[in-house]
């Protein structure tokens, strides 16, 4: 099937897929459970002093300069928790078909490609979504900027659709 090069370089491409995957779902459980969706910053004047507070909020949790509360999921952070679930279920599915096939248990190559192909794509409905509620509920106009968890959503979905071409790239000649 394979001479000794092709096989150097299959192996060097699966060990680069499995470890860039395994990265995402670590950076997916990071942004699924963090308070850095959405960031406030309010300046409050006292007497003399000015001082800026901050907000941040997740999906499941709101914190304060305080303490953190539980907040009832509207429907914007319903959708974005779903498809983010589904994100993290298809990467999961990915890196375990791709440690299969590089110890040779099945051959899902492609499969495994276009799973990844969609779980970023997972990863983009949720960022799509979760930015078109904020702009639906005007919360840019009351001074809410996105956090680092969305980032991190982005950096995601970017990550699985690209390394899904090249593992797609890599087994082109199947």
């Amino acid at each position: 099937m394979f001479d000794g090069y092709e096989e150097k370089t299959y192996r060097k491409v699966v060990i680069a897929f499995l470890t860039v995957t395994l990265f995402n779902i670590v950076l997916d459980i990071i942004a699924f459970g963090s308070t850095g969706w959405m960031v406030r910053s309010v300046r409050a004047l006292n007497n003399t002093n000015e001082t800026t507070i901050r907000y941040q909020s997740g999906i499941f949790v709101a914190c304060g300069p305080d303490s953190c509360a539980n907040m009832i999921l509207n429907e914007g952070a319903m959708v974005a928790a779903a498809m983010l679930i589904m994100g993290m279920i298809t990467r999961c599915s990915c890196f375990i078909l791709a440690l299969l096939t590089m110890l040779k248990q099945i051959q899902a190559n492609p499969q495994t490609a276009k799973l990844s192909f969609i779980s970023g794509i997972f990863n983009v409905i949720t960022v799509g979504w979760f930015g078109a509620y904020l702009l639906h509920t005007h919360a840019f106009e009351h001074g809410v900027s996105f956090g680092y968890s969305f980032a991190l959503t982005c950096v995601v979905a970017i990550l699985s659709i690209g390394i899904s071409f090249l593992l797609g790239w890599e087994r082109r000649h199947e």
